[in-house]
Formats: C-alpha cells, structure tokens, sequence
C-alpha cells in the first residue's frame, strides 16, 4: 500500500552521541533496537523517463528476524504549506511502499522487475520508534575487500568496516502514513525541533527533487 513518507537526515559529532541517545530514550520510552541493519539500493535499468520508481531498497537485520523492500516514487509531494518555513528546507516527502519480505529471496524478485544492485552498506546503531516516527542514529559500513580486491558475500558484520574517521553519527528520521498529510508534517516538524535541541544534530539540506504538481 502506497503512503506517505517524510524524512530528514543530518549528523551528531561522536561526543554528544550519549546526550541525543537520551533524549531519544526519554522521549520515545525505550533505549532503541541495536540490530544491525543490511541495507542495499537497487535502481532500474530503464531509461530515466521510463521509470516509475526512483529506487528500491532491501532493509535486513542481520539476524535475520526482519526484512522490508521499499520502494520509492522519483516525485517530491508539494507540502511547503504543510510543514514550517525555512530559509533552508530539511524535509523531504515523497510516496513510498513498504512490504515485509523474505530477505533471502528479495533480490531475486527485484532483478524480475528489472532492477540492478548499486550500492550497499550496514548500519550499526540504533533505531527508535515513537508514534508514526522512526529515528535512526547509527555508523554507516562498507564491505571489506581482501588482498586481492575481492568482496566477502552476505551480510555478516565481520565483512564490514566503517566509513570515515568515526567522529560522526548519521540520524535519519522517517515519519510514515496512510491518511492526511497535515498530521505526518506536523509530527516531522517536532522532530525537526527535538533533534536541533541544544544543538545536537546538524540537520541537512533536503535532497532535490521535482515536485509532483
């Protein structure tokens, strides 16, 4: 079922990571779910005019107890009078679809659909859930290659290592729903406030995207 989906993304510098990581936890009632996420990215191998979707994602835990694809229209929602005014905008929203799969036979269905495998990576971190919001805060990881510049397969964490110097978290913030656009915007805008309390996360621009009207 296609909803909709508003989302932010920035950074938090390693040495407030424990202060965001409680106000989190006191805010969402929880210390967050440490699985370790595969995410990969598949995109179409039709021409850009052709395709109605701008990318789909595989998103498994690690240890196998869930796995989701998602896919993503290439069109931005117009919700600039929706959500609050800012000279810089850092929310995104777009219609997507979720669907719980089998993360073992995934790929095979979306190479059917004529979709290819471009990029891949692991979130080591936490995930939080507060009403129609999920809060991501973790390390993004690449694959390790071997001497001779070969690729481990699956998404064990040993055949993964960290991308960057370790100073920074990256946050992500996707706020899903079927019905009015107002509620999910109103609620991705307390996000925007939370997460920029006490300066904690350095929120980022909002990707471009055409507008859908």
């Amino acid at each position: 079922m296609s909803e909709a989906e508003f989302s932010l993304v920035g950074t938090v510098a390693l040495a407030r990571l424990p202060a965001l990581l409680a106000l989190l936890a006191e805010q969402c009632g929880n210390a967050g779910d440490q699985t370790p996420v595969w995410e990969r990215r598949f995109k179409s191998r039709l021409p850009a005019d052709q395709r109605g979707l701008g990318e789909m994602r595989l998103l498994a835990h690690t240890d196998a107890s869930h796995a989701m694809l998602k896919s993503e229209s290439v069109d931005r929602l117009a919700v600039q009078a929706l959500i609050v005014p800012r000279q810089q905008p850092v929310l995104l929203a777009r219609r997507v679809a979720r669907v719980p799969v089998d993360g073992g036979a995934a790929p095979h269905f979306v190479a059917a659909l004529g979709f290819e495998l471009q990029h891949e990576a692991l979130r080591r971190g936490w995930e939080f859930r507060h009403g129609a919001a999920t809060v991501s805060v973790f390390e993004l990881s690449r694959r390790r290659r071997d001497g001779a510049g070969a690729q481990p397969s699956g998404g064990e964490e040993d055949a993964w290592e960290a991308i960057g110097d370790g100073s920074l978290r990256l946050v992500e913030v996707l706020v899903h729903g079927t019905g009015e656009l107002a509620p999910l915007a109103k609620e991705a805008d307390a996000w925007v406030a939370t997460l920029t309390k006490q300066n904690l996360v350095d929120l980022a621009p909002a990707a471009g995207a055409r507008s859908a009207y």
